[in-house]
């Protein structure tokens, strides 16, 4: 599931269309991701904070072109989310000389 949401980049699908490309009923790929302790709008979460965390240490790209290219209509927003996964806004964490270390042991 990780390696299909990385692809959607910026438009990850709804719970419906994931379990259609996956060949399963809503409900049972909901029953499915709640098995291996997980659900998907934590999956979608987690996707979106490893990418925002490797595009930050990897490209120079702007916070703004970030945020929409993970689906943020608003780079507050973006931000805000990003301070909540990591405990640091975009710009700092880009900044962090321990950041590209931190995105490896994930």
């Amino acid at each position: 599931l990780e390696r299909y949401l990385k692809k959607c980049e910026g438009k990850f699908p709804s719970l419906v269309e994931a379990a259609e490309h996956f060949s399963m009923s809503p409900r049972m790929f909901r029953r499915t991701l709640e098995a291996s302790g997980s659900n998907y709008r934590a999956m979608v979460e987690e996707t979106k904070s490893h990418l925002a965390r490797q595009l930050l240490v990897e490209t120079s790209l702007d916070v703004a072109i970030i945020a929409e290219r993970l689906g943020y209509k608003d780079t507050g927003n973006f931000s805000r989310a990003f301070r909540q996964w990591t405990g640091f806004p975009p710009g700092k964490y880009r900044s962090l000389p321990n950041s590209k270390k931190n995105l490896n042991d994930q």
